[in-house]
């Protein structure tokens, strides 16, 4: 019995000593790469996609979730509805595969502005008024705002045709007009935040896993929205200019 034990103990040295990396250490895994999908490694995708909510409304808010029928929940499980002090951050983080959409405003109302995102392929991220609005939203990637209006419809001097007095909330005639245009009441925030549902110049994507959005009037304003009013104060001074010209004229020829 000594011999046979003396022959295997003599087998066993030579893999334990000649072992690839390093006397007695056993040979480490290899590490195969995760397939490619949407010009990224599942490795990379594993990555959640994490939107945060800062409310600086300055009074709270209720939040509340939906996600695309069929599709993965968020990462926590079940989000119930609920509230953000004033001051407050949150955030939440969601697998890939989740789309869906964050209702904000003081009261719970399926009409509420919203925050759509989606992590399918690429990230995907926009601000929605087409239900309507109750406040003003905008969302940054990389400490820049990219979707979204600041802009507080309720005191921008256009009448909403339509309000729902549980919030307030202003209820969008557009809704289900694909194409548009605006109301009065909405324009001003065309083309930065979704005001009906083709107003695709509100939608942008491919900013990462860290969405950063925040709710009120001091929220960073996204640069279509600053362009937009930058157009429309141009155009105001063209007309007053075209006015002042015509009643200067008007003047000489008097």
């Amino acid at each position: 019995m000594k011999s046979v034990a003396i022959l295997l103990l003599a087998l066993a040295i030579p893999a334990l000593v000649l072992g690839e990396f390093g006397y007695g250490k056993p040979r480490a895994p290899e590490i195969t790469a995760g397939p490619l999908v949407a010009g990224r490694s599942l490795d990379e995708r594993a990555v959640p996609l994490t939107i945060g909510i800062s409310n600086n409304y300055g009074a709270p808010m209720s939040i509340e979730f939906d996600h695309n029928a069929g599709g993965p929940e968020p990462i926590e499980g079940f989000l119930a509805p609920r509230q953000l002090g004033a001051s407050s951050t949150t955030q939440f983080a969601f697998p890939t595969g989740w789309a869906g959409r964050i209702n904000v405003g003081k009261t719970l109302n399926s009409a509420n502005s919203k925050i759509e995102a989606s992590y399918v392929g690429s990230t995907d991220v926009d601000v929605s008024y087409v239900d309507g609005y109750s406040v003003p939203i905008t969302c940054s990637a990389q400490g820049v705002a990219v979707a979204g209006c600041n802009i507080p419809l309720f005191n921008a001097g256009n009448t909403c045709d339509q309000v729902d007095n549980n919030g307030p909330v202003c209820i969008n005639p557009k809704a289900n007009v694909p194409e548009g245009p605006a109301t009065p009441f909405f324009a001003p925030c065309q083309g930065a935040a979704y005001t009906y549902p083709k107003d695709d110049d509100a939608n942008l994507g491919g900013f990462g896993t860290l969405i950063d959005c925040c709710v009120g009037q001091s929220c960073p304003a996204p640069a279509r929205q600053q362009a937009k009013r930058n157009l429309e104060e141009r155009e105001a001074g063209d007309v007053a200019g075209g006015a002042f010209e015509r009643d200067h004229a008007r003047d000489l020829g008097r």
